[in-house]
């Protein structure tokens, strides 16, 4: 599917793994921000239901490379939130830390958006709208 294979996605990395095939850097990420820590072992971040599809599997915390962060498994938390439960490997996190987290399913996740921030380099250098964000034609 071109859409999917040009963003890449949780659902598509896992058939890459399994497979051992060449690993594909996802080009969708979504950013989020540590905005509590209810207690010890548990971050909750700004991103809920309203920012990643939750039809399939969860979300996946990147690094700066593009693989993945130990220790860290993304939990639905309602509609503006996630919560992120901290294991053994996990980087230490504090509230105001800003994460970035491959969706686990590309499609419905850019729906759920009004524009795409296209980066280089981290630097932001477009703003491409989504059309038809919301549209169930």
């Amino acid at each position: 599917q071109c859409g999917s294979y040009a963003f890449m996605d949780e659902e598509y990395g896992a058939i890459d793994r399994a497979a051992d095939a060449a690993r594909f850097e996802p080009a969708l990420t979504v950013h989020v921000t540590a905005v509590s820590r209810p207690r010890p072992g548990l971050i909750t971040v700004d991103g809920g239901i309203k920012a990643f599809a939750a039809d399939t599997s969860r979300p996946a915390a990147l690094d700066a490379d593009g693989a993945h962060l130990p220790g860290i498994r993304y939990h639905f938390g309602g509609d503006e939130h996630g919560i992120l439960a901290l294991k053994e490997g996990a980087p230490a996190l504090r509230v105001g830390d800003r994460l970035r987290f491959a969706p686990s399913h590309c499609d419905p996740t850019v729906n759920l958006h009004e524009w795409i921030h296209a980066a280089r380099d981290g630097l932001v250098t477009e703003l491409w709208p989504v059309a038809a964000r919301g549209c169930g034609w």
